[in-house]
């Protein structure tokens, strides 16, 4: 409670900064793994290092999440660029939640509104992006339907 704003802000930094090495650490081992003419035992152990170094990465990206959270980011994004997962995960929830839009929208039917919206998002290469595009497009919806 008495410490200065700044000094949260340095934990969030110090706390993005591991995030982005790690990340950069993982991304060696995973090219490691990669590699081709290794033998069974060179391989086994990049393999066990790179899942190693995953298990850190995700565990980074949720302390990072939960700080952004605490502190009232308006966007954690930063922690999902990172785990591709992630970014599967949000793809197979996406679809559903435009299939509910949809729904919404022929119930209203104002398509003129929904139609940016669903561009922007198709527009997207990243999985995380296209997810809290969605979640802010419901809400505008709302609105326009309650005055």
């Amino acid at each position: 409670q008495n410490i200065p704003e700044g000094s949260k802000d340095s934990e969030l930094s110090l706390a993005d900064a591991e995030l982005a090495l790690q990340m950069k650490i993982y991304e060696a081992a995973r090219k490691l793994c990669e590699e081709h003419h290794l033998s069974k035992a060179v391989r086994r152990s990049r393999l066990q290092q790179c899942k190693i170094e995953e298990k850190k990465l995700k565990k980074l990206q949720e302390m990072t999440f939960q700080l952004r959270l605490e502190r009232g980011r308006s966007s954690p994004l930063p922690a999902f660029n990172i785990s591709q997962d992630l970014g599967t995960s949000d793809d197979s929830s996406l679809s559903d939640s435009v299939v509910q839009d949809e729904e919404v929208t022929s119930q209203s039917s104002q398509p003129v509104e929904t139609d940016p919206p669903l561009v922007s998002t198709h527009s997207s290469v990243d999985g995380s992006f296209m997810s809290h595009s969605v979640a802010p497009r419901s809400s505008p919806l709302n609105s326009c339907q309650s005055p």
